[in-house]
């Protein structure tokens, strides 16, 4: 109601991350792309991570592979891998890396990732399912037994309940 840029963009961007956990990231990039028309990207700070994050995955998504390595080349600012829009980040460009055949980049995204989720104590699959990145990328590697043990630690932290991350376990 206000009108405020910075809020509106925000939200976009959040609404962007909606549209992608329920499988539709042409309305995840209109939403993000919007997101980044109202603020620039060096107005974002640390925060640009979520919208790049959306933009590279629902480009991956979309097999548009040049447009989500475009929004790789975006300066980064300095800390953003020590906040949570990091962890967006490199989940998202652990899963283009993948979807480019490029499983060892992935993996090392999805481990740092996680270690990061570990030593900040949100190592929650519901936020950020690295360990299901990490398997596709192991699978990939041809390393099975440590690919089955990681969606199997997943699956656990999933817990018994019928949602998106016990699906993606």
């Amino acid at each position: 109601a206000r009108r405020v840029p910075l809020w509106i963009a925000e939200f976009s961007s959040l609404r962007a991350g909606i549209a992608l956990r329920q499988g539709r990231p042409r309305e995840a990039r209109e939403l993000a792309e919007a997101a980044l028309v109202r603020i620039p990207v060096e107005s974002w700070g640390v925060c640009i991570g979520g919208p790049l994050a959306n933009l590279i995955q629902a480009n991956t998504d979309l097999g548009d592979h040049e447009a989500a390595a475009e929004y790789l080349e975006v300066p980064l600012p300095q800390g953003m891998f020590d906040s949570r829009f990091g962890l967006y980040y490199l989940h998202a460009r652990g899963q283009h890396y993948l979807a480019t055949g490029q499983p060892r980049a992935a993996l090392d995204d999805f481990t740092n990732c996680g270690a990061l989720m570990r030593a900040w104590g949100l190592d929650q699959p519901s936020l950020v399912p690295w360990r299901s990145g990490a398997a596709r990328a192991l699978l990939a590697l041809g390393d099975n037994d440590r690919a089955h043990a990681l969606a199997r630690q997943q699956l656990d932290l999933a817990g018994d309940a019928l949602t998106r991350t016990r699906g993606i376990s």
